[in-house]
């Protein structure tokens, strides 16, 4: 099930807090090497705030199950299904404690962002109408309509889906969740699915699927501060709902101002073999690790005194199972920069 994700003021005592409502643009979207992490939550007593300008909502008190679900943008090369989606320009693996399941290819311009396809061991997923997902600006009062359409081949038959998208920016206010305090605006999307399966040429089954996500956005779109879906189709229904727990931006990382910069590639991870450069303004005493998504440390090169300038390092991934893993450079006092990678 595809998550669509895509805000300011509170009042408190007898004084009026203002602040400006948030414009969502292309800068404030996802870009290659960007990543997540969030926080499943259970759905069963969750209520979306009504529609309207400074409309707080509160989700601070909140029952976690399960771990942290990570989300990571990558680059389109080296994935598997890379060359069926030869316009794709970011990538997001899926991914869980068993690895990565599939990859779902998306094209991002200034002013927009398409699904336009969706590649695993089990099927793949080709738009010949690509989905829609983002225009840019997106302001409150903004909305979005979109018609898509796609095939896909499984167990035998061929799937052809048709489905409609319709998005409202419909809310703007402060936000708490067990993150913080945080402006909002809210994307209130609605998704009709149609599946109609063909056997030798013969319609046998038809699916439809009603999806409807609440995405409470703040500046940065990278993932929602909070989100919140009902799934109604016709084999049953359910909910969904999880929160923001951190965020790493490619342009805006872990404030670290002694490496000039840092890139682990190739990613996702090729031969097995992971490299990290790292530019250091001034020698410095650091300890390089790679820690899985439970949190466990797999690498671990203690503290040494690296001098100023450029650096690599080559790192062997073949005993590490596929997933996704954080590297982490850490001065003495635990500041440094933290690079997301996949490896499938």
């Amino acid at each position: 099930m595809k998550k669509i994700y895509l805000t300011l003021f509170t009042l408190t005592g007898v004084f009026c807090i203002a602040s400006a409502q948030i414009q969502l643009t292309a800068n404030s979207a996802y870009n290659v090497g960007d990543s997540a992490n969030t926080q499943d939550i259970d759905p069963v007593p969750i209520f979306p705030t009504s529609s309207g300008a400074n409309v707080p909502a509160n989700y601070s008190n909140v029952t976690p199950t399960g771990g942290l679900t990570p989300l990571v943008y990558i680059s389109p090369v080296g994935t598997p299904y890379a060359t069926l989606f030869n316009n794709a320009t970011v990538v997001v693996p899926a991914v869980s404690l068993q690895g990565v399941s599939g990859y779902s290819y998306y094209t991002k311009t200034n002013t927009e962002v398409n699904l336009i396809g969706v590649g695993s061991p089990s099927y793949i997923m080709n738009f010949s109408n690509p989905q829609l997902l983002l225009k840019f600006p997106i302001a409150y009062g903004d909305s979005i309509l979109d018609a898509f359409n796609a095939s896909y081949e499984v167990n035998g038959a061929l799937v052809k889906r048709s489905g409609t998208v319709t998005s409202a920016a419909d809310a703007w206010g402060d936000i708490t969740t067990p993150r913080g305090t945080e402006p909002y605006l809210r994307l209130n999307t609605t998704q009709e699915i149609v599946d109609s399966f063909f056997i030798e040429g013969e319609l046998f089954q038809r699916g439809e699927t009603f999806t409807r996500t609440y995405n409470y956005f703040g500046v940065n779109m990278v993932a929602p501060l909070f989100s919140y879906s009902t799934v109604i189709s016709t084999f049953g229904s359910t909910e969904f709902a999880s929160y923001l727990v951190d965020v790493t931006t490619s342009v805006n990382n872990q404030p670290f101002t002694n490496i000039e910069q840092a890139l682990a590639y190739p990613n996702p991870i090729q031969n097995n073999t992971l490299y990290l450069d790292f530019d250091l303004v001034n020698g410095s005493n650091l300890q390089i690790s790679i820690i899985d998504i439970t949190g466990k440390s797999t690498v671990l090169i203690p503290s040494f005194v690296y001098h100023s300038g450029k650096h690599q390092l080559a790192f062997d991934m073949s005993s590490m199972a596929n997933g996704v893993y954080n590297v982490l450079i850490q001065n003495k006092n635990g500041v440094g920069k933290s690079l997301r990678v996949v490896k499938h």
